[in-house]
């Protein structure tokens, strides 16, 4: 769980700025969605610190410190928006601006395409009919009343009058996490997913009690990250293993991060 602090940041950012709506879609009401999760030193998340040290030093990463910043680590984002960034699906390229950074930003829309198929690279526009969109409720078509999809390149300007009391978001978490989605979304492309999932059942489960799972709060599994989640929702949809297959494979991870655990514990 968040500090009050963050959940305070949360509550501030999704309904006093922005005029409560997501700052990509102009719908409502947003909600408070994190640039770098506050439980990703732990067992929840997007593997935040796995994933960086192996591009920045260690040291670097320990000094990333988000207490006292909390208000710049909150992104208001309506709920489909933040479901489709929290899977990867896209993400955001902060942009400095050139001449007065405090006060003003830019985020580009970055749809992450399978960065590969069977067989070779390719590289195409995004299928918003086949993969689901988001769409920028400002900006209503005055030919047949449509609202247009968010695109692939779209830049949306962030500005404060006031970079004290209402800062802009943090661009180094910003950077951090638009490096770790590029990365994230690999795995999750056809190719990739055949590779992890597609080559024969999990483990045969052992029999041995295993972990407690709390079945009304899904977000409260310590041994099943939510990366493995979101690869494991990915590779249903691309069919490369059915829903039971991906229960079996849930409950094999889940028993290998539990007894690793148990182990450490002894």
């Amino acid at each position: 769980p968040g500090s009050s602090r963050d959940k305070a940041a949360q509550a501030t950012v999704s309904s006093k700025w922005y005029d409560g709506r997501c700052l990509l879609s102009g719908g409502g009401p947003a909600v408070g969605a994190h640039i770098v999760d506050v439980t990703a030193s732990g067992m929840h998340a997007l593997n935040f610190w796995n994933t960086l040290q192996i591009f920045w030093p260690l040291e670097k990463i320990t000094e990333l410190a988000i207490g006292g910043q909390e208000l710049q680590n909150i992104l208001p984002l309506r709920v489909d928006a933040r479901d489709f960034w929290d899977r990867h699906r896209f993400a955001l390229r902060p942009i400095a601006h050139p001449t007065d950074p405090e006060h003003s930003m830019y985020l580009q829309v970055v749809w992450l395409n399978d960065l590969d198929k069977r067989g070779g690279l390719a590289r195409g526009a995004w299928d918003h009919g086949r993969r689901g969109t988001i769409v920028d409720f400002r900006r209503r078509s005055a030919d047949d009343g449509t609202f247009p999809n968010l695109e692939h390149g779209d830049v949306y300007q962030l500005s404060t009058a006031d970079p004290d009391g209402r800062p802009l978001p943090h661009m180094r978490f910003l950077e951090m996490r638009f490096a770790v989605q590029k990365l994230m979304a690999g795995p999750q492309a056809e190719g990739a997913l055949a590779v992890i999932f597609g080559g024969g059942e999990p483990p045969a489960e052992s029999g041995r009690p295993g972990p407690a799972l709390n079945h009304d709060d899904d977000d409260d599994d310590d041994f099943l990250r939510s990366d493995w989640k979101v690869l494991l929702e990915a590779a249903v949809e691309a069919k490369v293993i059915d829903s039971d297959a991906a229960d079996r494979w849930a409950r094999s991870i889940r028993r290998e991060a539990y007894d690793g655990a148990m182990r450490r514990a002894e």
